[in-house]
């Protein structure tokens, strides 16, 4: 028989299932019964394989499995997705990143639709949501250890920290009162970083816990502490596990529960996950009360989602209201949800500074450090200033490229690009007529002074790794942003930053950003503060710094480390900083009496930034040019004196590293340790720089 709800089969069953219903004696799963595995088309660019599979279960009333298991070609996509997954974790984070930021912008649109009347009308906008977010609930299903092949499911890496936040949810709205409210906005600006929404929200969120679980006074000091203790931790640590990052992407999913609905400023009233959870909400109150059907879904406990697939799940059997106008909603909201999914991505095409959400999914690395450094300024009343700007998000970028018929192309491979495919992708990009997808950016640009700059905010850029240089940022003025905008955009797809992202496993799927913001004339440098010390680099303007000119000064304090130069004005906001978010790598620009902050982003970590032994046997290349010549057979510290300002030999200095990566101790230069080069020798490669004079 059709169905209109088909099982899943993937990663629970009628017999195995985390939620239960019994109707007439016989029980049956109604949550991961119904969850299907989407994601690897998802990640692929083959959602059209994952719909065909879907359908067919639906029009032979078989499972999900079923189909899959009979579809060569989709088995294989799923293999390799799953083999990339368990060689290269920091995939698997990048998948969930992408997919659950996607998954929320879905859930917003789709809880902002129209509320319908009825049983059926109900039960069939479970369904349809329930499908639509299947990219969320299939995540929901890995990181929860389901599913017989399961890249989150080893038994290495295992970490209490990874899944801490669970612990959060009953203590929440004691801490807030317990804590003074410049800690308790500190300790919320470190939450933040970490779950990419606005600290408010979690202060809400705090208020929302506290109707659930009430306030215990009673919580010891000693308790407050060790949560402190434990957010701090879960903020600054690097997962590198699947295993570990399932837990903390668990958790994460658990903890958006507790959040308001709204990703942006005007965005609708509600809560996370109400796509699905509103309406099986109105569907519980309208079946009958105290019917069998009714006490066996009100045993669900704390759980809305499983009770209105229960409800979807019997009408569709026909054992509960009008089978066929359940139906008939069903396809008639299908129709309607699927335009309304694609006119309501417009509202995430950008984001301004007072939006509440920045997942790096949607905006990049370097507009979630734009946005904390904005944050902690506004919340704690810091001195330093941020330029005004937005970003334009990676929705309005893969929507662009959509539109040009790049989407194919790109997704012919996503794990491994040649050079020819590369240059197609990089010239037709180039050919771009920008002015067709601008209105977006127009009024906001209209905001902004005369001198602007477009940034690159890539996925990856400003994370766990260091891709320092890679991407472009390039003045403009007003006039000009168009063609700014997409020398960052192309710049995703040049030769150093494909190679880049397979050196890390990263997928080439569009995780493109661009921001706009104001220019700000003056000195500008770079500061990385670590709790060994500090490196700064101070000249003519940002992009000198950048490449190592100017004065550069290393301290074993903070307070040494910028005493003599402009940056003391705000050396007690650097603190703070520190404070909140650990080892940090700040650029800033002096104006006059003013300093502005223009990047944040969490310091990489090496094995031991250690001394290099002096001992060590040395290997020195005079020019880059000897580069091409050299193919190490043992282990050296390379010392490269051609390595001191400029930054045009990057690709020939990267290619060298990457082809000698396991011979390599360290690398000297005279370049500054902060300038891109060697930030990315260190950041991305995880081989210690030492500056020689």
């Amino acid at each position: 028989m059709p169905r209109t709800l088909p099982e899943g089969n993937i990663f629970g069953d009628a017999e195995n299932d985390e939620f239960k219903v019994s109707i007439g004696g016989l029980e049956k799963g109604v949550f991961k019964r119904f969850e299907y595995l989407s994601v690897p088309f998802s990640a692929t660019g083959r959602k059209t394989k994952f719909k065909k599979i879907l359908k067919s279960a639906e029009e032979k009333g078989t499972s999900f499995a079923d189909q899959f298991e009979q579809d060569a070609e989709a088995v294989s996509t799923a293999g390799v997705v799953f083999e990339k997954m368990e060689a290269h974790p920091s995939f698997s984070k990048q998948l969930l990143d992408r997919l659950l930021s996607e998954a929320y912008v879905e859930d917003n649109i789709l809880s902002g639709s129209g509320a319908e009347e009825g049983l059926e009308s109900s039960a069939a906008r479970v369904v349809v949501n329930w499908k639509n977010l299947a990219d969320f609930y299939c995540i929901e299903g890995l990181v929860g250890g389901g599913g017989e092949r399961n890249p989150f499911v080893q038994q290495n890496g295992h970490s209490l920290t990874a899944g801490a936040l669970d612990t959060l949810e009953t203590v929440l709205p004691s801490m807030k009162k317990k804590l003074g409210p410049d800690a308790w906005k500190s300790f919320c600006l470190r939450l933040s970083s970490l779950i990419g929404r606005d600290h408010t929200q979690i202060d809400q969120a705090a208020d929302v816990l506290e109707k659930i679980h009430g306030i215990d006074m009673r919580i010891s000091e000693e308790d407050i502490q060790h949560h402190l203790r434990t957010v701090d931790e879960i903020t600054r640590a690097q997962f590198t596990t699947n295993t570990e990052i399932g837990k903390l992407y668990n958790s994460l999913i658990r903890f958006h529960n507790w959040l308001p609905l709204k990703l942006k400023r005007n965005g609708p009233e509600g809560d996370v996950y109400d796509s699905v959870c509103a309406p099986a909400n109105r569907a519980v109150k309208l079946i009958d009360a105290g019917s069998e059907i009714s006490k066996s879904v009100e045993k669900i406990k704390g759980a809305t989602s499983p009770k209105g697939l229960a409800i979807a799940s019997l009408m569709d059997e026909g054992g509960l209201g009008d089978r066929q106008k359940f139906r008939e909603e069903v396809r008639r909201l299908e129709t309607e949800t699927g335009k309304s999914l694609r006119a309501g991505r417009r509202d995430f095409y950008v984001f301004d500074l007072d939006d509440p959400s920045f997942y790096t999914g949607l905006a990049g690395g370097k507009w979630k450090g734009i946005k904390l450094l904005n944050d902690a300024k506004e919340a704690l009343g810091l001195r330093y200033k941020v330029p005004k700007g937005f970003v334009l998000s990676s929705l309005w970028v893969s929507d662009m490229l959509d539109a040009e018929g790049l989407t194919g192309l790109i997704s012919e491979d996503i794990f491994h690009m040649e050079e020819d495919r590369r240059q197609k992708i990089e010239e037709r990009i180039g050919a771009i007529d920008l002015s067709k997808y601008s209105q977006p950016a127009n009024k906001r640009t209209g905001r902004l002074g005369s001198s602007l700059i477009a940034r690159s905010s890539m996925y990856g850029e400003d994370g766990a790794s260091n891709f320092s240089g890679t991407y472009e940022s390039v003045p403009c003025e007003a006039g000009t942003a168009g063609g700014a905008i997409r020398t960052v955009i192309q710049s995703y797809f040049t030769r150093e930053a494909v190679k880049s992202r397979e050196d890390l496993g990263l997928a080439h799927v569009p995780g493109i950003s661009v921001i706009m913001q104001e220019r700000i004339a003056g000195q500008g440098g770079v500061i990385h503060m670590e709790s060994g010390g500090v490196r700064l680099s101070v000249a003519e303007t940002p992009q000198d710094a950048v490449l190592g000119r100017g004065s550069y000064s290393e301290s074993a304090g903070l307070h040494i480390g910028t005493s003599n130069t402009p940056l003391n004005r705000v050396e007690q906001d650097l603190q703070t900083l520190y404070n909140l978010f650990g080892d940090v790598d700040l650029e800033f620009v002096i104006s006059g009496e003013d300093v502005y902050l223009t990047q944040l982003r969490p310091k990489y970590k090496i094995p031991g930034r250690v001394e290099i032994d002096a001992n060590a046997p040395r290997l020195k290349i005079n020019s880059v040019q000897d580069l091409q010549n050299v193919a190490l057979t043992q282990r050296y510290v390379v010392r490269m004196d051609f390595l001191e300002t400029d930054d045009a030999y990057e690709g020939p200095v990267m290619d060298f590293i990457r082809a000698n990566r396991e011979h390599i101790i360290a690398v000297e230069g005279r370049m500054p340790s902060v300038a891109h080069i060697p930030n990315k020798i260190e950041g991305h490669f995880r081989i210690p720089y030492s500056q020689v004079r």
